[in-house]
């Protein structure tokens, strides 16, 4: 059952089949955690964890932020763009993907772009002094980076999936560094993607090539086929991804502190385009 995530519902299903096991009825309920009484034994308990967990939280990682870095859903109260992490191009899921492709680049040079499921990306960030717990709440489901060797046909499906639902959101919608995907969303889905580009050493922009094969970074959830991604579940199961066993999180924390409050990015760069809007 899902119920949610951070322990905040717990779940009550009930069943009911008849002797040839077809379901005849079903009822169910999110019960929310936060409206249950707190069990003393358990709480005493859990106290000189609970302690150590908000002084690792508190912590300060060394940047400051100008300005917040946003992390819009198109229903947020007050968002008249109606621009979406799961259907946007963000600077939060830009410098997220700019960690993790310098993080797979140390480990394999080869690497040429780095993707983030926008459905992963949680929470914003104030602007002022950055906490881990801050880090965290950003990425929380404790994903790791996996490296993967796809084709350049079968990347660019991969891009046809993330911009499938839009104008809707999708949680599988991708984030990218290292390169630029244009798009028109007038085109039939699985037909959208008009151009999708990586960046060579030179920094040039040069389109992928369907026959080629490429090294991606994305975060192992994804690389399994989460969001629907049958494409990378099809080169996990073929042993073409290598999951490295770092955190996001951590990634995300050390790029951070990488660029220093004086160079957090505040303008978005034109990673992700919808062209027909133009």
């Amino acid at each position: 059952m899902q119920t949610g995530n951070g322990n905040s519902n717990l779940g009550l299903l009930e069943v009911e089949f008849d002797e040839n096991g077809v379901i005849v009825s079903q009822a169910g309920e999110l019960i929310p955690v936060s409206e249950q009484v707190e069990d003393p034994v358990a709480a005493e308990m859990l106290k000189e964890y609970k302690e150590q967990v908000e002084k690792v939280s508190q912590e300060e990682i060394g940047v400051t932020l100008e300005q917040a870095l946003e992390n819009p859903r198109a229903g947020d109260e007050g968002n008249e763009t109606g621009e979406s992490v799961r259907k946007n191009e963000t600077i939060l899921g830009n410098i997220i993907t700019d960690g993790m492709l310098h993080a797979a680049k140390e480990y394999d040079e080869n690497v040429i772009m780095a993707l983030q499921n926008g459905g992963g990306i949680r929470a914003p960030i104030d602007a002022g002094p950055v906490t881990v717990g801050e880090v965290i709440t950003v990425l929380p489901f404790g994903n790791t980076l996996a490296v993967a060797d796809v084709t350049g046909a079968e990347l660019k499906e991969a891009f046809e999936i993330s911009v499938g639902n839009y104008p809707s959101e999708n949680g599988g919608f991708l984030h990218v560094a290292g390169g630029k995907v244009e798009f028109d969303a007038s085109k039939e889905v699985g037909s959208r993607v008009v151009s999708l580009q990586y960046e060579d050493e030179a920094g040039k922009l040069v389109e992928v090539k369907d026959d080629e094969t490429y090294t991606i970074a994305t975060n192992a959830f994804t690389a399994k086929g989460g969001d629907g991604y049958t494409v990378f579940e099809k080169a996990y199961a073929e042993g073409r991804v290598t999951d490295l066993g770092q955190s996001d999180w951590g990634n995300f924390r050390d790029h951070l502190v990488r660029l220093g409050s004086d160079n957090i990015p505040t303008e978005k760069e034109g990673r992700i385009v919808e062209v027909s809007a133009q």
